[in-house]
């Protein structure tokens, strides 16, 4: 256990921008309540433990299977350089990313999203949380959707990065098709629809839905209609992803 260094705060910034995250293949979890779940959990290997003296005294137990070498201690003001946070938490984790294989999320027993040009971090956060929430095995994101690690996505995941397999698809080609499920107004309405156990759902882009390649490959392609009254455009992608688990695990609750 030692002082955090000024060096090791620098290199802690550094992983707020992804350009680091993949270098170092590290990430952060900021706050008490997300860094309790990440240390009960275990999942992920920790690298370094950051946190005011009265934090760890408290909570020392949580902090048993971490060497001493990886523990840090810092004041608010110290801690609150190194956070995104407006107001500096008690305690930081620096975790070891991980991310299953495109195969193994594929193939495993139960539905996944994919997420299609996601750009908003709360949004995929909200998403792998929804997952968690229904019992889906995963979440894939295409290249051009937001960072897994992005400090957003995991403060909004709340957690479920703990429960959740996530990976990167990397060439639409390799995706089972007859499996495949795509959001948009043109579709059938969801009520008809009647999911499989390994249903892969398609959640586009915030601003123009899920791209014409995976619309024109689906399988289905469904819609979730709304009040005849209604003035909004769209559903913003979380919600949608709420209502279109909360069908399927319904339907699978049946089975």
């Amino acid at each position: 256990m030692q002082s955090l260094s000024k060096n090791k705060l620098k290199y802690i910034r550094s992983l707020h921008t992804s350009k680091y995250r993949q270098k170092y293949n590290n990430f952060i979890v900021e706050g008490h309540k997300s860094c309790i779940e990440f240390l009960k959990a275990g999942i992920f290997e920790v690298e370094e433990l950051v946190s005011t003296d009265k934090w760890y005294q408290t909570h020392k137990e949580h902090c048993s299977k971490i060497n001493e070498s990886k523990i840090n201690i810092a004041d608010s003001a110290m801690i609150g350089e190194a956070s995104q946070f407006k107001s500096a938490p008690e305690v930081m984790l620096i975790l070891k990313q991980q991310h299953a294989t495109f195969s193994q999320i594929i193939e495993a027993d139960g539905p996944i999203f994919l997420v299609d040009d996601v750009q908003d971090p709360g949004n995929l956060g909200t998403i792998i949380r929804i997952a968690d929430w229904f019992g889906f095995y995963g979440v894939l994101r295409t290249i051009g959707s937001a960072d897994f690690y992005n400090g957003k996505v995991v403060q909004s995941s709340m957690g479920s990065l703990n429960s959740i397999k996530i990976g990167i698809l990397e060439d639409l080609n390799l995706l089972p098709w007859d499996r495949v499920v795509a959001l948009d107004m043109a579709g059938q309405k969801i009520e008809n629809w009647e999911p499989g156990k390994k249903q892969i759902v398609v959640m586009g882009n915030e601003g123009n839905g899920v791209s014409k390649e995976l619309l024109a490959s689906a399988k289905q392609v469904i819609s979730i209609p709304g009040s005849v009254h209604r003035v909004a455009e769209s559903l913003n992608v979380g919600v949608t992803a709420g209502i279109v688990a909360n069908h399927i695990f319904a339907a699978l609750s049946k089975k």
